[in-house]
């Protein structure tokens, strides 16, 4: 299995390598530009900034939990009003940027801390991160995150 990963990484790599030059840079800035937003979205959380969390979620933004619970924009924007929660990281880790013309997946762990009713939580998710291109800009369209064994 280890064998085919690596040959299927290589394939991968020498396809992203034979791209033109202006197509290779614009995949590179657009996945740099992803992982930034990402980390920008994660600062605005910590920082309970519902103006540039809404910025960056679609209006039809939709998130579905491991346990099948689905959270939306305004759940997600409310949440970050109550005092009883307070966001302390949100660590990724292992972060893998994939993307097709005006859609991106973005897949990797994230370790979450919080203080939630005096009590402190730490948490390592995997997650699934969907954004589409609206114009010039980037838009978180869907998420799923999975709790992963202590």
């Amino acid at each position: 299995m280890l064998a085919y990963a690596r040959r299927a990484g290589l394939a991968t790599l020498a396809l992203v390598a034979s791209l033109p030059s202006p197509l290779y840079a614009a995949l590179v800035d657009d996945g740099m530009r992803l992982r930034a937003l990402e980390r920008e979205l994660n600062r605005a959380i910590i920082q309970r900034d519902t103006r540039r969390v809404g910025e960056l979620l679609a209006d039809d933004w939709i998130s579905v939990s491991g346990i099948g619970k689905v959270r939306t924009k305004a759940d997600v924007l409310s949440e970050l009003a109550l005092t009883e929660i307070e966001f302390q990281e949100l660590d990724t880790r292992d972060v893998l940027v994939r993307i097709w013309g005006d859609t991106a997946v973005i897949t990797g762990t994230v370790r979450q801390r919080f203080r939630q009713r005096g009590a402190q939580h730490e948490l390592t998710l995997r997650y699934t991160d969907t954004w589409t291109r609206f114009g010039d800009a980037w838009r978180q369209v869907s998420g799923h995150a999975s709790r992963l064994p202590d």
